[in-house]
């Protein structure tokens, strides 16, 4: 069995209602899009391997601009592990056994 998957993150646009004291002008927030890449192979009755990479292209996340004093004009860029892959391609392999 093999298997393409695509996830999909909209584009976004921080409020500046949010940031009290301040704005942010270079607010836009890109749509983003991973794909990750299963496949396994049964063997017998009890076996199966299997293998997957997510993120294969190794898409970076957004950079995302807020800050934590208001009022402060420096922004800093945090990074939304919640919503984005922050660990960039990643891979497996293993064996299953059903008995």
């Amino acid at each position: 069995m093999f298997e393409l998957q695509g996830r999909f993150i909209g584009a976004a646009q921080i409020n500046n209602a949010w940031v009290q004291g301040s704005s942010v002008d270079h607010n836009d927030i890109p749509f983003y899009k991973y794909l990750d890449v299963r496949a396994s192979y049964k063997i017998g009755d009890h076996f199966t391997v299997y293998g997957a990479v997510d993120n294969l292209t190794g898409v970076l996340p957004p950079e995302i601009l807020f800050s934590s004093n208001i009022g402060d004009p420096s922004f800093t860029s945090p990074i939304r592990d919640d919503i984005y892959d922050y660990l960039g391609r990643q891979w497996r392999i293993g064996v299953r056994a059903r008995f």
